[in-house]
């Protein structure tokens, strides 16, 4: 029932190993003490020895300390969030999975963030296990998680660059520039949050026997906020970004429209049936 109610596993142990010490051995010595007697004398606060002041302090500390309980909870409730999304997102590219390397990175990428997300659930777990106490455990989930979610990022970086490179040789200029400060964002997104990832083993470097790794570990635990804030703010720039593009963009078909032999921009698409048809067919998927 303790468990239940959010108290921490070490000192519920902790509670029961004093009670199953302490507890036998207090009433041993009632009993005998009441047959030297020969009977029960006073209210009982002469029997209470220091047997007795362990088991009261023990279960007193457990009652009076704050369970992390309802934090645990509301952490784990927002990584089950995201990982869930995460899954709907890789089954989603998984079901429409084709044998090419856009596809293949877009499948790799899913299933690291996917990954990430879990690890995510399992930090959050492992921190609040072991109540006040650092936990290896949770920061190694932590680095791991956050190792897979750039690798995921810089990915998506460079297909944002491709993006760019694509329409600067078009000569579509605004949608280059758009592109590639989209690029620049994801990577610096990326980046700030895999520090703000490795910043959770900052006690396990601050322990090394090196002093740069301790500086380090200081500089990043000491930053992480700041890494942390400005990857949320980066990927709402990229955000705003895609949604501009979205909205004011033609999308794949409208070029080829505008690029088909009756389009204003005929003189610069293909000429022959074949490919025209091709790129109907590849716009078409990319709507879809």
């Amino acid at each position: 029932m303790l468990a239940r109610a959010g108290a921490e596993p070490g000192r519920i142990l902790d509670a029961l190993k004093t009670q199953a010490k302490e507890e036998g051995l207090a009433r041993a010595a009632i009993v005998r003490r009441m047959q030297a007697a020969g009977a029960f004398i006073g209210a009982g606060d002469d029997f209470k020895d220091a047997r007795h002041a362990a088991l009261k302090k023990t279960w007193a500390d457990l009652k009076a300390h704050e369970t992390k309980g309802p934090q645990a909870l509301q952490e784990n409730r927002l990584s089950l969030v995201v990982g869930v999304l995460e899954l709907v997102n890789l089954a989603k590219i998984a079901w429409e999975f084709k044998d090419n390397k856009r596809t293949l990175g877009e499948l790799a990428a899913a299933t690291c963030t996917t990954t990430a997300a879990m690890l995510d659930i399992a930090a959050n777990a492992a921190k609040h296990l072991v109540g006040d106490k650092v936990s290896v455990t949770f920061q190694m989930l932590k680095v791991s998680g956050g190792v897979l979610s750039a690798g995921a990022g810089y990915y998506a970086t460079t297909i944002e660059w491709t993006k760019a490179e694509k329409y600067a040789e078009k000569e579509r200029y605004s949608l280059a520039v758009a592109y590639g400060l989209k690029s620049v964002t994801q990577f610096s997104s990326a980046t700030l949050s895999l520090l703000a990832s490795i910043s959770y083993a900052a006690p396990l470097m601050q322990a090394s026997s090196s002093q740069a790794v301790k500086w380090i570990g200081g500089r990043l635990l000491f930053y992480r906020l700041f890494c942390m804030t400005w990857a949320v703010r980066l990927n709402l720039v990229g955000l705003a970004i895609t949604f501009l593009v979205w909205v004011f963009v033609d999308d794949a078909l409208q070029d080829w429209c505008q690029e088909c032999p009756f389009g204003e921009n005929a003189a610069k698409g293909p000429k022959a049936p074949k490919k025209l048809m091709e790129d109907l067919g590849e716009a078409l998927e990319k709507i879809a």
